[in-house]
């Protein structure tokens, strides 16, 4: 609110008696420059003692569920430019690193505390260092007991059977795991599946018109993708609940999952209603693998 105020109209307002501010800027390419001509601004209406806020997670977008320690970490570098830069006369009391996990009260989940664990661990790092080495990169994997710093990328590169991984590691790998699961092609079952796509388009399921044997092959499809994401949610969910109460996990599945699944759940009742309607009464199709 006072980012657009002339010098003079923060003056005027008293508020140097007050108050110091804080700077919020969670930007990975904050403006350097133009934040320490506002901190200038600051000072000249009397606001000599300021404040930063950075994040370490959760201010990416509203829903995002995996954390980049990059992006925080090059948010961090673009602060320690700014202290480095500020003029005599402004004094920075210090920096709060901000972790969200909703953007406000009613906003969905998004980034779990234990995904954000090595960038928070690296942000800390590159806050005391003043830069975000080689050496500081290994100084946090070997405290967290992980194999990279980047939580993406840990089910990718598995550590040394002696690391002693950080208390979540195991429920942060899963949602990585189960979130690339979600965003994969594999699941856009309607768009992109060829039976699907050829044989129960729309049209076909408007008007109840089905291939008995393609039916059973999009059936087959089809349940066998939900059958492995249900294993992989019930993981997670049972790994969740040891750091959060049931209620988290719940909401976390029906605003992430669900969503997802549910166009492949229509398909399947869609088949089974269509596959009644064009077989005789009692008449059971064979297994998928037992024709003939």
């Amino acid at each position: 609110m006072l980012r657009s105020m002339s010098h003079n109209t923060i003056k005027a307002s008293g508020l140097m008696d007050l108050v110091q501010p804080m700077l919020w800027d969670y930007s990975p390419s904050l403006d350097v420059a133009g934040t320490v001509q506002l901190l200038e601004t600051y000072r000249s209406a009397g606001l000599s003692k300021v404040w930063a806020a950075s994040s370490f997670k959760g201010s990416t977008d509203v829903s995002t569920c995996v954390t980049s320690t990059q992006r925080h970490v090059d948010n961090h570098l673009q602060w320690l430019q700014v202290a480095a830069a500020l003029p005599s006369g402004i004094e920075m009391q210090g920096i709060a690193i901000t972790g969200w996990q909703r953007y406000d009260h009613l906003s969905v989940l998004c980034e779990l505390l234990p995904l954000g664990l090595p960038s928070l661990a690296s942000c800390l790092e590159t806050l005391c260092q003043g830069s975000f080495s080689k050496e500081s990169q290994t100084k946090v994997t070997e405290t967290l007991g992980i194999s990279t710093v980047e939580v993406k990328d840990m089910a990718s590169r598995p550590c040394e059977a002696s690391c002693s991984p950080y208390p979540g590691q195991r429920l942060a790998t899963l949602v990585v795991e189960l979130s690339e699961l979600l965003q994969s092609e594999e699941l856009r079952v309607l768009d992109t599946n060829m039976l699907v796509k050829g044989w129960f388009t729309p049209y076909h399921r408007k008007r109840k018109i089905v291939s008995p044997l393609m039916a059973q092959q999009i059936q087959y499809q089809a349940t066998a993708l939900l059958t492995g994401v249900e294993l992989k949610v019930e993981a997670m969910r049972q790994e969740m609940v040891k750091f959060f109460p049931e209620s988290v996990a719940q909401e976390w599945i029906e605003q992430h999952v669900s969503a997802v699944l549910e166009p492949i759940h229509r398909l399947l009742e869609d088949i089974q209603v269509t596959t009644q309607e064009v077989l005789p009464p009692g008449f059971q199709l064979p297994s998928p693998g037992q024709e003939g």
